[in-house]
């Protein structure tokens, strides 16, 4: 295979001083993305970009929403959970299967245990899942989430991303919670 010659970068010259042309926006890294948004370095990325980030502050709301709401029990399971945090926010209607419209949908969102979440521990979750949905939220309402999985829906757009993080109450949290430790060290 033949290289070609490679092309060295245009430099403009003017007035006897090198000016090198400048990239107007440099794109960001992935650690500096998600340290933008307050998501600590150690956290599991499911998804890339402003739809992880996303994820990552929806999934925290969603699992202490459900922990207070359900008095910390499992959907999956129906065991308690010690905390919130030691659970993981799971799809009710897989995640391979429940299209775009149900994917980050709260109503698709619930607490489990980590091997709840995990079809090689817990390979009936779904039907398990369709149980106890209907016992908590009445006869029938499995089968309608189960339907929406058909209605079309498009991944958001980054502004909408950006909008969507800003106005989940677990991220208003966590920044008011840096503004102050900033301010405190002031």
């Amino acid at each position: 295979m033949k290289r070609g010659k490679l092309k060295r970068k245009r430099i403009k010259r003017t007035l006897g001083r090198i000016i090198r042309k400048t990239v107007p926006n440099p794109k960001k890294t992935k650690i500096g993305l998600w340290r933008e948004w307050l998501v600590p370095d150690g956290a599991y990325h499911r998804y890339e970009g402003l739809r992880g980030v996303y994820w990552y502050w929806l999934s925290r709301e969603i699992r202490q929403n459900e922990w207070e709401k359900w008095d910390g029990r499992c959907l999956t399971c129906l065991e308690p959970l010690e905390d919130w945090r030691q659970g993981q926010c799971g799809h009710i209607v897989a995640s391979a299967g429940c299209g775009e419209y149900l994917r980050f949908n709260p109503i698709n969102l619930t607490l489990q245990h980590d091997a709840c979440n995990n079809p090689r521990f817990t390979p009936n979750a779904s039907a398990l899942n369709a149980v106890h949905y209907d016992q908590r939220y009445g006869d029938g309402a499995w089968e309608k989430l189960y339907a929406m999985r058909k209605l079309e829906a498009k991944h958001p757009t980054q502004a909408q991303y950006r909008t969507l993080i800003s106005n989940l109450n677990s991220f208003k949290e966590a920044f008011k919670m840096a503004q102050q430790s900033l301010t405190l060290k002031e």
